[in-house]
C-alpha cells in the first residue's frame, strides 16, 4: 500500500471538513449571501445553497467512488471505509437536493438510512458462553456467542 495513498486519502479529508467547515461557518457569509436580506437564516435554507451544496457534496462523492476504487487492491477495511463514504456522500447530496426542491420528507428519510447487518448465530450449546449484557455496536438486541474449545 505504501504511505503516498495514505498521505493522498488524509489529506483530502483534511481539505474536505475544512472546505466544509468554511461552506458551514457564518461568521464567512456563505449563506448569508444566497439571502436578498442578508440573513444567513434564510440563505441556508434557499434553493440555490442547498442546490450548492449538493452538487459539493456530490463532486466528493465521486472522489470517494475513485479512491474507493483505489483501494480494492489494498485491504478489505480500507474498501469497506471508503464504499461507506462515498454512499454516504451521494446519500447526503440526494438529502440536500431534495431540500432545494422543498421536499423535505424524502430528504429526511435520506439523512436516516439504515444498514441492516445480519445478526443471525447458532444457538448457544453447553459448551458455550453467553455474554449477557454485553451488546454489539451494530444491534442492541445483538449476543456475543464465545465458544469454549
Amino acid at each position: 500500500m505504501g504511505n503516498f495513498l495514505s498521505m493522498m486519502i488524509m489529506g483530502m479529508f483534511a481539505v474536505f471538513w475544512l472546505s466544509f467547515g468554511v461552506l458551514e461557518t457564518p461568521s464567512w457569509a456563505i449563506a448569508a449571501s444566497y439571502s436578498p436580506t442578508g440573513d444567513a437564516a434564510e440563505g441556508a435554507a434557499s434553493k440555490g445553497y442547498n442546490a450548492a451544496v449538493a452538487l459539493y457534496l456530490l463532486v466528493w462523492g465521486f472522489w470517494l467512488f475513485t479512491t474507493w476504487i483505489f483501494t480494492l487492491k489494498t485491504n478489505t477495511v480500507f474498501a469497506a471505509i471508503f464504499f461507506f463514504a462515498f454512499i454516504s456522500s451521494f446519500l447526503f447530496s440526494g438529502a440536500y437536493w431534495k431540500v432545494s426542491t422543498g421536499d423535505y420528507g424524502m430528504a429526511m428519510k435520506l439523512q436516516k438510512v439504515k444498514i441492516h447487518f445480519p445478526t443471525q448465530f447458532p444457538r448457544a450449546q453447553a459448551n458455550e458462553i453467553r455474554l449477557a449484557g454485553q451488546h454489539s455496536s451494530f444491534s442492541p438486541f445483538l449476543d456475543i456467542i464465545l465458544p469454549l474449545s
